[in-house]
Order: structure tokens, then sequence, then C-alpha cells
């Protein structure tokens, strides 16, 4: 055990501590620090636990700017906004008149199973031309086998106040389980009358019980999506069908649900079971 020893001189006390151990001690108990390292995570060597850098952070790797560009079809016809020209799986004749939705969390899977996870989101909508294409920047030049991410937000973005205010423009609603919609999609549809009735495809928290809400992200697998990157712009093109939200694997036609979707637990369910379906990998490539 060190020893301390205390001098007393001229009415000031000097402590003098004897052993390195107390030394190390005291000092980090004075800076805050608790273990020296490289703190930047960017770097290969990157330390966790070090919340001191020791100036020894080397070994940057090469990085990709990935480039995604999405686009919407209704069963390969490409949608327009505010045009009754379109057919649901059931045959019934339908305009989209408002589509907004999040995606997020873009994640590159090696083959080892390691993933590179780019934490981030994206406010996709079609009434802002300039959403629809955004970069995922510093993705590790490396082989992937495949590519995901989440339609939704996960549990830590979708809460209240998560987002800065300026890009909060879907809140779920509080009795509800609050944080935010997925999607919002509006629109009209033709009766068996030729009558225009409303209809809206919103996503959020699905409800189990009057105190229970599951977040109900989806996780989407985008298939034939391997890539190699190197430390170049690359391209994907995503592209959504809109129908594949009323079908495949369940038939959910504009009347099944009404309009009150959102409190609605099997309506939620079901639009998560068939939005795994919904998009698909179009191209990937370099940028020229």
């Amino acid at each position: 055990m060190p020893h301390i020893k205390i001098v007393l001189n001229n009415n000031r006390n000097y402590i003098h501590v004897l052993g390195l151990h107390v030394l190390l001690l005291v000092s980090a108990s004075l800076t805050g620090c608790q273990e020296e390292g490289c703190t930047d995570p960017e770097a290969i060597n990157y330390n966790q636990d070090a919340d001191k850098s020791c100036g020894g952070c080397c070994e940057y790797p090469d990085n990709a700017t990935v480039e995604v560009k999405m686009s919407h079809n209704i069963d390969g016809q490409p949608l327009e906004l505010n045009k009754m020209q379109f057919a649901n799986p059931f045959g019934r004749e339908y305009e989209v008149t408002k589509l907004r939705y999040y995606v997020s969390d873009f994640r590159f899977h090696r083959d080892d199973g390691t993933v590179y996870d780019a934490d981030m989101y994206q406010l996709i909508n079609l009434e802002e031309d300039k959403t629809m294409t955004f970069t995922i920047p510093k993705v590790p030049s490396d082989d992937y086998t495949k590519v995901s991410f989440y339609f939704g937000l996960d549990e830590e973005k979708n809460q209240d106040n998560a987002l800065p205010d300026e890009e909060t423009v879907m809140p779920w609603p509080e009795p509800l389980g609050d944080g935010y919609h997925f999607m919002q999609q509006e629109g009209f549809y033709k009766d068996s009358s030729g009558s225009k009735i409303a209809f809206n495809t919103h996503m959020g928290k699905k409800k189990v019980n009057d105190s229970t809400f599951e977040n109900n992200h989806i996780t989407i697998n985008l298939a034939n999506s391997d890539i190699s990157v190197d430390d170049k712009t690359w391209t994907m093109d995503i592209a959504m069908n809109i129908n594949e939200w009323y079908t495949n694997p369940n038939d959910y036609d504009f009347p099944d649900f009404g309009q009150g979707i959102m409190g609605n637990g099997q309506a939620q369910q079901t639009l998560h079971e068939n939005g795994a379906n919904a998009f698909t990998l179009t191209n990937k490539s370099e940028a020229n």
C-alpha cells in the first residue's frame, strides 16, 4: 500500500503522494481521463474505451460515397401524383395525391457477418424532387454481400423531439405511441358507382393494446445487392412499387380498413408484412 506524507510548512499543507499507482489515480481524477488511445471512430485503431486522445490515430481506411436514388412505380408504370390512371391489385382505379416516408440506417453486410451501419435517415417526399437523391458518405471500401435498410425509423429515432424541428413534418399521435409517421400515402379510388372515395395508407407504431405499442419499422433486404466498393462514388437505384403495399403476402383492398388505420393493429401488421416486398434494387454501378 503506498504511503502518504503530510508536511506542514508556513501554515500551508503539502501532500506528497508516493507510489506510481496513486499518482495515476489522482491524475485521472483531475483530468477525467481513464484511458488514453485513439478517440477517432473513423480510424482503424479506434479505441472505444479511450476518453483522451494519445495522438496516435492512424490507418484511416479508404472510403466510398454511395449515392442512393429513389423512384416510384405502380406495377412498372411510373408514379405521377394526382393522376387517376392506376389500378390496384383488385382492379380499382386510383390516384396518389401525397407520398412521403422515411428510410434510415443503411447497412452494408460483409461475408464474415460484420456490418457497416450508416446511422442516418432520409425523408422522401414526392413533392420535393431533391429529397429523392441522397448520399451515404464514408462507406468503407470493401466487398459486401448485401445491403439493407429500415423503412421508417428505429426505436431511438422514433421518439418525440428526436429529430430536428424542421424535419418533423409527420408526427404520430401521442395516444398511439408518439414518434413519427413512417409513411403518409394518401389519394382517392373509384368505387363501383364511379364515385371518388378518399383513402390513406399511414404507417407508424402498431397498437398492441391500450398501453402497448410496437415500433413496427421494416427491415428491407435488397435482393442482388452484393457490391464491391472502392474509394469512388457508387450509385444505387431503389424503386418502390406502390401496389406491393396492397398484396404479397396479404390482400389489402382500399375499403378493407377504411381511413382509420393508424390505431388499427391488424392494418399496421398487414402493411408491415407487405412492405418488406415493396422495394427492389434496379441498378448498382460506379458513378461516371
